[in-house]
């Protein structure tokens, strides 16, 4: 409904955009992702994804005052990106 209304990324982007947050989970383990937007920045535009991994890797100096990774504020992992045809990061 909202492409009937004039409101999408057209065809050919859905289609890129589609084939990189498969490529994505594959590469980072991803038991989930859900595509967040895009931010318009004065000289390069930014598109976030949100997701969850299967597994948690903990930092070897981990402050323990912090929430652990996987819980609290920490459940979720970013991924970002200025072209959709390269790698997240």
């Amino acid at each position: 409904m909202l492409e009937w209304a004039g409101i999408s990324f057209g065809e050919d982007f859905t289609l890129k955009l589609q084939k990189s947050l498969k490529k994505l989970a594959l590469m980072s383990g991803a038991k989930s992702l859900e595509f967040m937007g895009k931010i318009f920045g004065t000289k390069k535009d930014y598109w976030i994804v949100r997701g969850v991994l299967d597994y948690i890797e903990e930092p070897e100096g981990r402050d323990y005052d912090m929430e652990a990774r996987g819980t609290g504020t920490n459940a979720h992992v970013y991924w970002v990106t200025d072209n959709v045809l390269n790698d997240w990061i």
